[in-house]
């Protein structure tokens, strides 16, 4: 619409009250009216109101049930709450129609994630190019995975080479450099941790090598006793 708006002031005025009386039209129409349903949603998810924010998404995909963008916005929320199964087939229905949107394919490979597909997870958001905005996102959710399973070497190599990369924000790759110096930290404590408990456990046995070992009585000396007697 703001397109328009400089052409009105040229056109013969005719021309511009069927203009206007298109574009009003348009908003009483389903998809003027899902289309301000998403505004109002996301309105409601920036304020953190999210039932608010689900209502407004579902009354617009009443009216336009193949909205790619309110079938996405609704299932990034779900996911975000947790709610998988729900999540899924708005995804799928939403990937279908934009296949090359990596927002989505962000979100799909958390969902399956969620379900317990972590390789389905894992290759969903590796197959995210690197010339893609969300290659960054993809990679730090991947380093996250490898950490939460202990694979701190894993994790570090893959936010080093994310972060020294040209792909994506260059704020990004600096929220990618102070998580990596986060887990090298975390890498370094834990090698310390398991240097103190190797030095305590070689100190242990060589206490108990050098220990005196009690005394037994030989048989013979006990026999000899009881024969004096």
């Amino acid at each position: 619409m703001a397109d328009i708006i400089p052409w009105l002031f040229i056109l013969p005025p005719a021309t511009v009250t069927v203009v206007a009386l298109v574009a009003l039209s348009w908003r009483y129409t389903p998809a003027g009216k899902a289309q301000r349903h998403l505004g109002e949603g996301g309105r409601h998810l920036y304020r953190k109101e999210f039932e608010e924010a689900e209502a407004c998404f579902r009354k617009g995909l009443e009216l336009r049930p193949d909205h790619p963008a309110l079938l996405g916005t609704l299932a990034s929320l779900l996911t975000s709450q947790e709610r998988f199964d729900e999540a899924k087939p708005l995804l799928d229905k939403a990937i279908a129609q934009q296949p090359t949107d990596m927002r989505l394919q962000l979100v799909k490979g958390r969902c399956l994630l969620g379900t317990g597909e972590e390789e389905a997870a894992l290759t969903t958001w590796k197959a995210i190019p690197q010339s893609a905005d969300e290659y960054l996102d993809a990679q730090s959710v991947i380093a996250s995975w490898h950490d939460e399973r202990g694979e701190l070497d894993e994790a570090i190599a893959v936010l080093d080479a994310a972060a020294n990369s040209d792909a994506g924000d260059v704020h990004k790759r600096r929220a990618l450099k102070r998580e990596l110096r986060a887990l090298k930290k975390k890498q370094k404590a834990a090698a310390s941790d398991d240097a103190q408990t190797g030095e305590a456990n070689a100190e242990s046995a060589e206490e108990a090598e050098t220990s005196p070992k009690p005394r037994r009585k030989r048989a013979s000396r006990a026999a000899r006793a009881n024969n004096s007697e």
